[in-house]
């Protein structure tokens, strides 16, 4: 439930990019990060553009994937190169928001998070300030500000509605199930957990089946049914290898060996 992805070691190689100027072998540098992390299709992020300068556009793209294969305090250079380059690209700033929480900086990351959510709300970015609402409730929520969290995501949930975002939806009921269970509220958690279950099968989204099916491993767990949490993380444990999502698998095998 508040268990971080944990990081792995991966090996390093030299590689060179010709490129006419710095911002194409940056595209080239991203395009490549992309290919090597999901082989299968272009990464979502490096098919949006949240700026006109291509260098902060790409910037922001190595920040996902350096986040995702090195962790926060490397993936920090690219996400501030981005916002040096252009300080619009709120998107970069949630970014720096969850880089700085899991390297414990929770002020820095509630202060980020909250000036996003400031210009969402003055140029009317419903997406931008679901995003930032979201954040907002993950940080007062693991501060212990349970009431004031849940009011945070529950915003951002009414703007998915609003949308027709289901996928999103299903993810910030995650984030309050994690909160009720960081509560110690397991009853409300366990039912937000299986809520997110369903829609995720729904969605065919089997990566959120995965991660649900871990959440209720784990407060299955915390209520002493060691033999449900068990069934439930094997579970998930055999989507992620369907899936060959390392980062979960790794969790499921973790709590496995916790349980």
């Amino acid at each position: 439930t508040g268990n971080e992805v944990l990081e792995e070691d991966h090996a390093t190689g030299r590689r060179e990019f010709s490129a006419a100027d710095p911002t194409e072998a940056t595209g080239a540098l991203a395009s490549y990060v992309a290919r090597r992390l999901r082989p299968q299709e272009l990464a979502a992020d490096l098919r949006d553009a949240f700026s006109a300068d291509a260098f902060a556009n790409r910037a922001y793209a190595i920040g996902v994937a350096t986040l995702e294969t090195a962790g926060p305090k490397r993936a920090k250079v690219y996400f501030e190169a981005c916002l040096d380059r252009d300080p619009g690209v709120q998107w970069a700033r949630l970014k720096l928001s969850l880089c700085d929480e899991k390297l414990g900086d929770w002020d820095g990351a509630e202060k980020l998070a909250r000036a996003a959510l400031d210009d969402a709300r003055t140029r009317q970015d419903r997406a931008l300030e679901a995003a930032a609402l979201s954040r907002v409730g993950v940080l007062l929520q693991w501060r212990g500000e349970f009431a004031a969290g849940r009011e945070a995501i529950n915003q951002a949930l009414a703007i998915a509605r609003q949308r027709g975002d289901r996928s999103e939806e299903a993810r910030l009921l995650n984030d309050l199930g994690r909160g009720f269970v960081k509560q110690g509220s397991l009853r409300e958690g366990e039912a937000t957990f299986r809520e997110v279950l369903a829609r995720n099968r729904e969605l065919a989204d089997r990566r959120g089946e995965s991660i649900a099916l871990v959440n209720l491993g784990m407060v299955a767990w915390q209520r002493g049914d060691f033999e449900g949490a068990k069934d439930l993380l094997r579970q998930g444990l055999a989507i992620t290898r369907d899936l060959h999502d390392r980062d979960t698998e790794v969790i499921c095998l973790t709590n496995l060996g916790a349980v």
